[in-house]
């Protein structure tokens, strides 16, 4: 690990171990800041025992997958199982850091680069962090909650992946409001296109998810053409959804210099429930390798896993509720997330009006979204607010046309 780190002076109180403060702003943060560096040595250097105690018993680590690991015990089993897997090495920038009483917060963003020990793979990554300390009944500091979210970085590429050779990327004036993507195993190429599409196809988040894109970056539109010269055929067959789109990152990191990263917001979302009554859908029983036998008619055609939505009109052969949460979240452009309960895979047929009144006036029949989901499905969404993963851009230049 680069950098000098100052060992913090602890003091032992009921077997827990607590970085002392003066009480002045000032020096409560030098000493924050202290915690945090002896954090990242230790954790580094894989010392289990020290890590462990910078924590509350009742601490939470919110980790990049979304997963909620909470006290001592799940604590050491989860940094037991990284210091064993990984080699690591990482760098906090600290961007904020405030006090609040007895509360203190550090937040900023980080690079982390894990060598596999079993394998000598690397994995590189970057995000942000939040740190939240508590100051304890002996006076000192512990973690009570950390939050950790990253994004595999372009840079992962250096294992060996492929990256496109050749790109070129023109400016499009033509006015049009038409655009398309193509993407094939050795190229990518998409035509009056937006920076914002892109960052949807290389990070897979949602438009409405992404900030940080203003004037040019927001209004602009390219022509795009990315190609490898020299074609492994076997090693692109191989290339996992998430390899491919960390090539479209490369891409946009190389041509248009640009740096994002990961950012958890509570923001206003659904919480998709059981409707009074109670569902109107039954979940689908396993059947033999014919995925239409014994089907609605609805669903002929469609594959097991499958959804199509075409304007106003939804349907779903065998798929669990949180695909439909996720097709909601994008007509809504707001996210929705699966609270019913109900477990297995389901077949959906559900039907709307046009949110554009004129459209809607051709079909006066047909309800809202909302009402059409309770009343086809036995579903209803009410408004929350909960964690949401956004993705942040911090810099992004004109890129030059070869």
């Amino acid at each position: 690990m680069s950098g000098n780190f100052e060992t913090p002076m602890a003091r032992r109180t009921n077997g827990q171990s607590c970085i002392e403060s003066s009480g002045s702003n000032s020096t409560t943060l030098a000493t924050l800041t202290k915690i945090r560096d002896a954090w990242i040595r230790d954790f580094t250097t894989k010392k289990l025992e020290l890590i462990l105690k910078f924590y509350a018993p009742d601490a939470v680590f919110l980790q990049p997958t979304g997963e909620r690991i909470s006290g001592s015990v799940a604590l050491r089993t989860l940094f037991q199982t990284i210091m064993a897997t990984f080699n690591s090495d990482i760098t906090l920038h600290s961007q904020n850091f405030e006090t609040s009483g007895d509360l203190a917060y550090d937040s900023g963003d980080f690079r982390e680069s894990l060598l596999t020990i079993a394998t000598g793979a690397k994995i590189k990554s970057t995000g942000s962090y939040i740190i939240i300390f508590k100051r304890q009944s002996n006076g000192g500091w512990q973690i009570v909650q950390h939050v950790w979210t990253g994004i595999p970085l372009p840079a992962g590429i250096e294992a060996g992946m492929p990256t496109y050779d050749v790109v070129s990327i023109k400016p499009n004036r033509s006015g049009s409001g038409r655009n398309s993507i193509s993407e094939n195993s050795d190229s990518f190429s998409a035509t009056n296109i937006s920076l914002k599409s892109l960052l949807v196809n290389a990070y897979d988040v949602r438009d409405y998810l992404i900030s940080g894109l203003t004037g040019w970056a927001n209004s602009d539109r390219f022509d795009v053409n990315a190609k490898i010269v020299e074609v492994d055929t076997d090693a692109l067959k191989k290339l996992t959804d998430e390899q491919r789109n960390a090539m479209l990152q490369q891409m946009l990191a190389d041509r248009f210099h640009m740096k994002v990263h990961l950012q958890t917001e509570v923001l206003p979302i659904y919480e998709m429930i059981v409707a009074k009554g109670g569902p109107k859908i039954t979940a689908v029983e396993p059947i033999g390798p014919d995925p239409d036998a014994d089907r609605n008619s609805d669903f002929k055609g469609m594959s097991r896993g499958n959804m199509r939505v075409s304007n106003t009109e939804l349907t779903a052969h065998d798929v669990p509720l949180d695909n439909l949460a996720y097709a909601l979240s994008g007509r809504l452009s707001r996210t929705v997330v699966d609270k019913t309960g109900l477990k297995g895979k389901f077949d959906l047929s559900l039907t709307w009006s046009p949110d554009d009144e004129s459209a809607a006036a051709s079909d006066s029949s047909a309800p809202s979204l909302f009402t059409a989901l309770q009343e086809q499905l036995g579903l209803r969404l009410q408004p929350a607010k909960g964690p949401v993963e956004t993705l942040v851009v911090d810099h992004v230049e004109i890129p030059s046309e070869n």
